[in-house]
C-alpha cells in the first residue's frame, strides 16, 4: 500500500549512507571495490533502521546501490520498515578505475585528486569514471525513483562519494562540489520538486560513538557562537519538537527533550569543562559583536519542578567564553 509521506505532497528521499567498512577505517577509496561492513557498521545498520522506524515510518519504498555495503545496510532498514529494497545500479559509488584502493592521503597528495577534479570535471582514472559522470548517473537515478513514487517517502541507501556530487549539481548544478560530506548511516532528506533542496542534512547522532558525537556538538557550537538545544536537536536529530529543552542540576539533565545519545554527549562536554551553559535565558541574540539574552518567561515542563535547579540554557564553548572574558 503506497504512503503519502507526512505532511507533504512532494516526494522526500531520505538519503542513508552504508555503515562503516574496513576501507573507512583505513582511510583507503573503495568505490566500485565491494566489501562487507565492520561489525561497527552493521551496529550502525542497526541504529540507524531503528532511527528511521521511529521518525521515518511512512516510508513507502526502499532502493539500494548493489554493492554489498549498501545491501546490508538496506537489509535492516527493510526489517525496520517491513520494506524489500529494490537494487539500483546507478546508485553505486564513484569507480576510480586504477586508483580505486588508494589512501586518501596519497589520492590528494600525489594525484591531486580533488584538485584535479575541480580542474578537469571530465577528468576518471584509468577505465575509472569523472565527477561529472558520477553526479549526472546518480541523479539521473534520483529523479527515476521520485517519479515512480509520486508524494511519498523513499529510503535510498547508497554511497558518501556518489552522494556528494549527485547533491552538488542538484543544489549548486557544480559536479565537482564535496561541500556535503555525510557521515557512516547518517541520514538526509532530499526533495527535488519544485526545485532541489535538502530538508535535513547528516543526521547523525544516533550512529555515532558518544565521544565523537561530542566532538561533532562542540564543533557545532564553537562555530556558531552559541545554540539553543532546539538547534542541536535539529543538526543532529532532525526538526525539533516545541518541547525540546533541558534542565541541568548541576551538570546532570534531570529533563530533556532531546535524544538520549545527543545528552550524553552534552553530558561529556559539560563535565570536561569544554561547553558552558549559559542559565536563565529562552533565548539569545548577538549584537554587536557580543551575547545577549532575553529573560525566561515560559514555565519549565512539570517533570522539572522535582528540581529547584531547572533552567533552559544557551551552550557555548567554553574557548570562546573565555576569549571573551
Amino acid at each position: 500500500m503506497q504512503q503519502k509521506a507526512q505532511g507533504s505532497d512532494r516526494t522526500i528521499l531520505t538519503l542513508v549512507r552504508h555503515g562503516e567498512t574496513p576501507a573507512n577505517v583505513e582511510g583507503v577509496w573503495h568505490g566500485s571495490t565491494d566489501s562487507p561492513l565492520t561489525e561497527r557498521g552493521h551496529e550502525q545498520a542497526e541504529l540507524v533502521a531503528g532511527y528511521l522506524a521511529r521518525g521515518r515510518a511512512d516510508a513507502s519504498a526502499l532502493y539500494a546501490s548493489p554493492l554489498e555495503r549498501t545491501r546490508h545496510t538496506a537489509a535492516r532498514i527493510g526489517d525496520a520498515l517491513s520494506l524489500e529494497a529494490s537494487l539500483e545500479e546507478d546508485l553505486r559509488e564513484y569507480h576510480l578505475g586504477d586508483l580505486e584502493g588508494v589512501s586518501y592521503d596519497v589520492l590528494m597528495r600525489e594525484h591531486r585528486l580533488f584538485e584535479r577534479m575541480r580542474e578537469e570535471p571530465d577528468y576518471g582514472p584509468g577505465g575509472g569514471e569523472s565527477p561529472r559522470a558520477v553526479a549526472h548517473r546518480f541523479a539521473g537515478a534520483l529523479r527515476r525513483i521520485a517519479a515512480a513514487h509520486p508524494g511519498e517517502r523513499v529510503v535510498v541507501v547508497a554511497h558518501g562519494g556518489a552522494i556528494t556530487l549527485a547533491l552538488g549539481l542538484l543544489i549548486d548544478d557544480d559536479v565537482t562540489s564535496w561541500r556535503r560530506s555525510m557521515d557512516n548511516c547518517a541520514v538526509s532528506d532530499l526533495v527535488l520538486e519544485p526545485q532541489p533542496e535538502l530538508l535535513t542534512f547528516n543526521e547523525c547522532g544516533h550512529s555515532l560513538r558518544p565521544e565523537q558525537l561530542a566532538d561533532r556538538v562542540l564543533e557545532f557550537v564553537h562555530r556558531e557562537d552559541w545554540v539553543t538545544f532546539a538547534a542541536l536537536h535539529k543538526k543532529f536529530a532532525g526538526d525539533a519538537r516545541e518541547e525540546t529543552e533541558i534542565a541541568l542540576a548541576g551538570n546532570r539533565v534531570v529533563w530533556s527533550g532531546l535524544p538520549r545519545p545527543l545528552v550524553d554527549a552534552i553530558l561529556m562536554l559539560l563535565d570536561a569543562g569544554r561547553l558552558a551553559a549559559i542559565p536563565g535565558h529562552t533565548s539569545a541574540y548577538k549584537k554587536d559583536g557580543r551575547l545577549l539574552s532575553l529573560p525566561v518567561e515560559k514555565a519549565p515542563p512539570a517533570e522539572a519542578h522535582t528540581t529547584p535547579h531547572w533552567f533552559p540554557v544557551v551552550l557555548r564553548s567554553m574557548e570562546t567564553v573565555r576569549s571573551e572574558s
